[in-house]
């Protein structure tokens, strides 16, 4: 792992050991190779002190009398690291348990537990509480901090700091995946559990692995960090998690503003986190969204395969994953609305299952097997424009099932794209709202038992077509199909469809695409199977044409309905469902 190539390429010069828990005195000679302070001892100060006066690369071990826990209590705030140090807390033992604790009570409110300020450095196997500023500050490059307790004392009860742990350097790894566990625990803390990137510069290439954040190490007691459990402010290229069945996930909950948010951060990975539930499958969300967004850009939000690299976000008060100001993100492969133990139970979110604010050019699921999201009980809203959600499933959920408010944005659009399934929704499928919402192409989806249409422009019901599509609104207000007649040839499962679309040149762009659905047995305003496409040219404007499609085999009697899209990219609504070989005036099966 990162931490052990890291620590392997340097050669230990010399080794120092702490046996005492006195905080008085730091080291009388600094550069002798000795930690002893006036006393004979060496206590954790003086290592400090003299690790940081000699050269190479320094470890620190313990070898404290009597019996744990081991509290230093600190009376000052402790040197800053500058060398390269090894500070081993394992080495008194404990068993993965830390027994030696850093308390900070004593300290001033700008003073900081342990600062990390020497590159290659690794803190570890130590418990941290108390701390008015930071419990563990990294102001260095490629340090590892890992097997810590920030936040909790060596019994694992609250014992907070103010920030967890807050790095400002680049290359750093906290938390990672060790034989017996390398990932810290960061919980109890007043701020932010993890903070990567505050101090004005940039902290990239982060990474964030095997991490318990807002819960002890047991995984039974909530003890939330007041703001959020992880935070990159300013960091690009941060990996927050990773395969869940190699342990590189973050265990994320009971935080009081969300759970991980990457503001101003680009090229960012969050991945195979379980953000705001446990393995029972509880009730331990965030207080805010599980996941956040917030400008930069090119970000990836979980990943295939969904069981291992997805994230599951659950039981967040407020959206699930948001997408705020941002761009060329990609949201992929994750569970949201659901927990899986292993039976799949619904486990809503506060607010949609995703939201889009302002956000554009992002894509939501993706072309390849897995890629597309399952929203469990969640709906899904879009704010912004030329937006992409292909293969996502969203279901069991309220209405509409998927809102959009912008331009542009392709709901399952394209040919070889794949489309969403939307299904058992109180709703409508999908809406789109706002007078200057056009463009919006929703082709080649799955609806099937939703509550109310398939496609609703203005989220008023359905619409009745208007003479020449003279009418304004979402979409344009596209006009329908209108189906004149059909026939099925049973022999080779084949429908012959008489349609025309009543929008004149003047106010559609031609030539339009006109796509056919069987139409959901339990609800005919919506389209269950996509079984062909016409072009209907400006020629034809207004007039009826005829097209044939090849009809599955399974579906051999039942409704068809018909879209149109116009050259804008502008969807209409369903057309009247009409039933093979006859035309019904209303949209139900007679």
């Amino acid at each position: 792992m990162l931490m052990i190539s890291l620590n392997a390429s340097a050669a230990i010069v010399g080794t120092l050991v702490v046996d005492s828990v006195n905080d008085a005195g730091g080291d009388t000679t600094h550069g002798d190779g000795s930690c002893a302070n006036a006393n004979g001892d060496c206590t954790l100060r003086a290592a400090i002190e003299e690790a940081n006066a000699l050269s190479g690369y320094q470890t620190v071990e313990f070898n404290l009398g009597g019996s744990a826990p081991y509290r230093i209590a600190l009376n000052d705030e402790l040197p800053a690291i500058t060398g390269t140090v090894f500070i081993d807390g394992d080495s008194q033992g404990g068993g993965g348990s830390p027994e030696i604790e850093v308390d900070g009570s004593a300290l001033g409110f700008n003073d900081v537990g342990l600062e990390v300020g020497g590159d290659g450095s690794t803190i570890r196997g130590l418990s941290v509480i108390n701390v008015p500023r930071a419990g563990i500050l990294v102001t260095a490059d490629n340090c590892s901090i890992v097997g810590n307790w920030v936040g909790l004392d060596a019994a694992g009860n609250a014992a907070g700091n103010g920030f967890g742990i807050l790095v400002e350097g680049i290359g750093n790894v906290i938390g990672e995946m060790v034989p017996g566990g390398g990932g810290n625990v960061v919980s109890a803390n007043q701020f932010y559990g993890i903070f990567i990137g505050v101090g004005g510069g940039s902290a990239d290439d982060n990474s964030v692995q095997a991490n318990i954040i807002g819960t002890d190490p047991s995984r039974s007691e909530k003890l939330g960090n007041t703001y959020q459990g992880i935070l990159v402010n300013a960091g690009d290229n941060v990996l927050i998690g990773g395969d869940r069945s190699l342990g590189a996930g973050n265990l994320v909950v009971n935080n009081g503003r969300g759970g991980i948010a990457l503001i101003n951060s680009d090229s960012s990975t969050v991945e195979g986190n379980v953000v705001g539930t446990n393995a029972n499958g509880e009730d331990w969300g965030n207080d805010g969204p599980g996941i956040e967004v917030k400008r930069g850009g090119n970000n990836q939000i979980g990943q295939t395969p969904e069981d291992d690299t997805g994230n599951t976000v659950a039981f967040n008060t407020e959206e699930g994953i948001r997408l705020d100001s941002t761009s060329g993100n990609v949201v992929s492969a994750n569970l949201v609305g659901g927990v899986e133990t292993p039976a799949l139970l619904p486990a809503s979110n506060g607010g949609p299952g995703l939201r889009l604010i302002d956000a554009n050019g992002n894509t939501i699921g993706g072309g390849n097997d897995g890629d597309g999201n399952l929203f469990w009980t969640e709906t899904v809203e879009i704010n912004g424009g030329n937006n992409d959600l292909w293969d996502n499933d969203v279901m069991l959920c309220g209405e509409p099932a998927i809102r959009i408010d912008g331009l542009g944005n392709r709901v399952g659009a394209g040919f070889g794209a794949r489309g969403n399934t939307v299904k058992q929704c109180l709703g409508a499928a999908v809406a789109v709202v706002g007078i200057e919402s056009k463009g919006n192409a929703i082709r080649f989806n799955v609806f099937e038992d939703n509550g109310g249409p398939g496609i609703d422009l203005g989220e008023d019901g359905a619409d009745t077509n208007d003479p020449d599509d003279a009418d304004a609104g979402p979409n344009g207000r596209q006009n329908a199909p209108e189906v004149t007649g059909i026939d099925y040839d049973y022999a080779n499962d084949q429908v012959s469809v008489d349609y025309r679309v009543d929008s004149s040149a003047a106010n559609s762009a031609y030539p339009l695409e006109v796509d056919l659905y069987v139409a959901d047995p339990n609800n005919p305003e919506e389209g269950l199977v996509w079984i062909g496409n016409d072009t209907y040219l400006e020629a034809d404007a207004q007039s009826t044409v005829t097209t044939t499609a090849n009809y599955p085999g399974d579906h051999i009697e039942g409704h068809l309905v018909l879209t149109a899209t116009n050259a804008d990219q502008s969807t209409s609504e369903f057309s009247r469902a009409v039933r093979y070989g006859g035309i019904f005036e209303d949209r139900f099966e007679q």
